[in-house]
């Protein structure tokens, strides 16, 4: 009897490390990279949820594509830039404002953003890449990381499940 429980015990045991394994996607675990910061940057980023949360925290409060009204936290959007240091010239307004920023969802969804639309220095609209609703962490279906842009009437670019931001510049190039 005492074999037979120790038996159930280790099937039990076993299963809920199968269940928790990250390929499984129940366990979710704040150190591994949530959000990859590419591109024209000098400084790629890794950063893992306790990295996010460590970060200077923002609250946003913003009308829902359903019309609700939702308190979003998280950090800014141009925050997580800034810590990347894109490859911009010396001049402000000409490089910044032919610099994109695509932003990736786990789908592949993918939306874009002109830095000028993101930075301080061009906007005062503050972009923020949330991890909590309402005082709570985002549930599977929109996290662990949305995008939240105010002002926007059509939500497309509330991207949910965020994985990476990939800064991208534009060519000037006059050529037709």
């Amino acid at each position: 009897m005492i074999l037979n429980l120790l038996a159930r015990l280790a099937l039990l045991l076993t299963f809920c490390v199968v269940l928790t394994s990250p390929q499984f996607g129940v366990a979710a675990d704040t150190n591994s990279a949530a959000l990859v910061v590419q591109g024209e940057v000098e400084q790629p980023l890794q950063l893992s949820l306790t990295d996010l949360q460590a970060m200077t925290r923002s609250t946003l409060e913003a009308r829902e594509k359903n019309g609700d009204e939702a308190v979003f936290e998280g950090v800014a959007l141009s925050d997580i830039i800034k810590r990347a240091k894109p490859r911009l010239t010396e001049k402000c307004c000409g490089n910044a404002a032919n610099t994109c920023v695509i932003v990736r969802a786990a789908d592949n969804y993918r939306v874009v953003f002109s830095l000028a639309e993101i930075d301080p220095e061009f906007t005062d609209r503050k972009i923020i890449l949330a991890d909590r609703r309402d005082g709570k962490p985002l549930p599977d279906s929109q996290g662990p990381l949305r995008l939240a842009v105010p002002g926007e009437k059509v939500h497309a670019r509330w991207v949910r499940q965020v994985k990476t931001l990939e800064i991208v510049r534009i060519s000037t190039d006059a050529t037709p």
